[in-house]
C-alpha cells in the first residue's frame, strides 16, 4: 500500500505523532506512535474469511506438479475427489495448533488413479479458481492404484 501522497507524508513527519516506517522502495508498512510500535491483531472473524474462500473448493487434485493457474491443473492431475464444499461438510474450520485459526479439508478414501506418474503436489478449486496448493510426499502410482489422501491443515497464524 502506498502513501496517499505527499501531503500526508508531510503531516505525518511535521507533528512527529506519527512518523511512517517505510521499505526501500516507499512502502507503507506500519505507524510508530511517539516511537512506540502500534500493537498487531488479526480477530479470528479477519483469519475465517480467507479460510471460509478456501473451503468453498469442489475439488481436490493430485498433481505432478504445481499448476500456475486453474487452466493448468488439467496438464498435472494424477487423479481427483470432489468436495462438499462448507465448514461442517468436507472442510472444518477451528482454532490453528500454533496460533490463530486453519481450516482442514477431511481425509479422501478411494481417489482413482487416472494418469500414472508421481505426486508432488495437492491442489485444492473452487470450478473456476485455483484456491490453494500444498505439498505432498513424493510418490509414483500407476494408472487405477486407490489413494487416500489423509486430512491436512492450512493454518493462519496470528501475527507477532
Amino acid at each position: 500500500m502506498r502513501f496517499l501522497g505527499e501531503a500526508l507524508k508531510s503531516i505525518l513527519y511535521t507533528y512527529s505523532v506519527l512518523s511512517p516506517l517505510e521499505l526501500s522502495g516507499g512502502d507503507f508498512i506500519g505507524l510508530t506512535v511517539r516511537n512506540k510500535t502500534m500493537g498487531k491483531a488479526l480477530p479470528d472473524i479477519t483469519l475465517d474469511a480467507t479460510l471460509t474462500k478456501i473451503a468453498t473448493s469442489v475439488t481436490m487434485s493430485i498433481c505432478s506438479a504445481e499448476p500456475a493457474n486453474f487452466a493448468g491443473i488439467a496438464a498435472v492431475t494424477l487423479g481427483a475427489t470432489t468436495m462438499v464444499p462448507g465448514d461442517g461438510n468436507d472442510f472444518n474450520l477451528a482454532n490453528g495448533d500454533v496460533s490463530g485459526r486453519k481450516v482442514s479439508p477431511v481425509q479422501k478414501a478411494g481417489v482413482i488413479i487416472t494418469t500414472a506418474g508421481t505426486a508432488t503436489h495437492l491442489v485444492l478449486d473452487d470450478g473456476v479458481d485455483l484456491i490453494a496448493v500444498t505439498t505432498t510426499v513424493s510418490q509414483a502410482f500407476a494408472l487405477s492404484d486407490p489413494v487416500t489422501i489423509p486430512t491436512w491443515d492450512i493454518e493462519l497464524r496470528d501475527p507477532i
